[in-house]
Formats: C-alpha cells, structure tokens, sequence
C-alpha cells in the first residue's frame, strides 16, 4: 500500500498543466462545438458542427463580466477545426480547406477564400474532414473520414486519408488506412499525429504518429492508392482478424500505434522527447 501510494504522489498532476475555466453558453445558442482556437489576443474562437463561429469575450472570468458570444461568422459547411494563421482563420469544412478573415475589423467575417477542394465527397452523411494542422514546411493537413453504412451516391476517392495542402493550395494524399481521424495536431516538435476512432480494423481508438506514405490500417480507401497521385507503395489489404503487430510484419507501410515515448539525449541541457516509430 505504502509502494502504490508512492507511485501515486509520483505521477503527474492535471492542474499542474491546465487550469479548466467553465465558460457558460447563452440559452438561445445551440453551441455544438466542433472546434476551438485562440486568437492571438488570448480570446477563444468557437465554431459549431451547425456552421456558425463565435468569438467568445471575457472567457475568463473577469471581474464583474459575464461571458458574450459574438457571431463571427455562419453558413459553413460543418467546420471542424479553425487555426489562425498568417492574419487568417484556415478552417476545414466538409468538401474544402478555407481560409477566412475580418478585413475591416467591424468583428464579422468579410471574406471567405477556398484554398483547396480537390477531394470529393459523395453524400454521405459521413464523410466528415478534420483540421487543419501545419506542418514545419507550411503545408496544411487534413484527414477524410470514410463513409459509413450504405452509398447511395456511389462512392468517391481519398476517403480515409490524411491530405497534405500545399500554401498554393495543391493536394497531396499522404497517408492511407484512416478510419475516423477525428482529431489532428502537430506536436512541440513539429511532428503531426492525428486519433483514431475504435471501429472494424481499428480495434482501440488510437493516437498515431502521421507521416508521408504510412498505412493505418483500415482498408476501405486502398483502392485510391492506385491513382497516380499516390506516390508511394500500394499497401495491399490487411488479412482480416490479424492482430496489429503480424500485419506491422506482413505490410512494411503499416504504422502501429504510438505506444509510449521515449527520451534522447541532446548537446544542450535540454531533451526531445519522440515517439517509438514502431512498424
């Protein structure tokens, strides 16, 4: 008992590294929240799965202030993830990577720009697009969830895979087996990973280390690797009810999961911590 409550004095505390501050919603706002950034004055932007982003004013809890959404934008096709950049709000909607701003600084979005919208969607109601997040070149990444149930529409290309977007805005389909991405961020070190939702070939929800010509393992989108955009191995089809470390040795490509991390020493008094790239 005495060993388990050392261990448990030990381990790291939450509240060490982040503070939770409740922020309470107006009753009339539907605020089903799909992404979240600040701006660079501290305040958070909000958008909804609804297609509206909000500023959020005194979020913090000031003195004698209530918190005030103000509309800052609407009409957006589900964003789900906003990132300032270079006096712009990249945002990821359904079929685009956009990119928007206030030019007149009356705190309303004035302009709206597609940066790139060379993947497809077909209609299904699943074909959700998660992000952006920049890598150290300046390219923004994406990830495609792949649709579920059945297809009306027919089906289309690069569903399950992270894209990579160029500042020109030309789209480079990077990594393959995607399931559900719903999350993408790149790390201190500039390394981008995205989280996976448990599902068929996807046993667990996983965090995963992203990088050009990976296979995660979910074999709906294979088919697109045969396109010429694809510029790297065709992974093949997994075997089906193969664990992840027997396909990590039957496809060269597959990327097992980020298990734990580990340290390296450095010239300085400093280390970088990097995941075990496990194939």
């Amino acid at each position: 008992m005495i060993a388990l409550l050392f261990q448990s004095a030990q381990l790291p505390q939450e509240s060490r590294y982040y503070r939770i501050e409740r922020v309470e919603a107006p009753a009339e706002i539907a605020l089903e929240v799909s992404g979240i950034t600040l701006l660079p004055d501290g305040r958070p932007m909000v958008c909804t799965r609804r297609g509206e982003v909000y500023v959020v004013e005194h979020a913090y809890n000031e003195p004698g202030t209530r918190p005030a959404f103000t509309l800052w934008a609407q009409g957006l096709q589900e964003p789900l993830g906003l990132l300032p950049h270079e006096g712009w709000i990249y945002v990821a909607q359904r079929a685009e990577l956009s990119r928007m701003r206030d030019s007149d600084g009356d705190g309303r979005m004035d302009e709206l720009e597609t940066v790139c919208d060379d993947w497809r969607i077909s209609g299904n109601y699943h074909e959700y697009c998660f992000g952006p997040a920049l890598d150290r070149e300046g390219n923004f990444w994406v990830t495609t969830n792949r649709p579920f149930g059945d297809e009306p529409f027919g089906s289309v290309p690069w569903r399950g895979f992270a894209l990579r977007i160029s500042p020109k805005g030309e789209m480079q389909p990077v990594c393959a087996g995607l399931r559900s991405p719903c999350g993408i961020a790149t790390s201190p070190a500039g390394e981008l990973f995205y989280t996976d939702n448990q599902g068929e070939w996807c046993g667990a929800g996983k965090l995963s280390l992203l990088e050009p010509g990976d296979f995660h393992g979910h074999p709906w989108g294979v088919d697109s690797c045969k396109d010429p955009l694809w510029k790297f191995a065709d992974p093949g089809h997994p075997r089906n009810s193969v664990l992840m470390p027997e396909v990590s040795k039957e496809i060269p490509s597959f990327r097992l999961p980020a298990s734990r991390v580990r340290a390296k020493a450095s010239t300085s008094s400093e280390s970088r911590v990097s995941p075990l790239r496990a194939r």
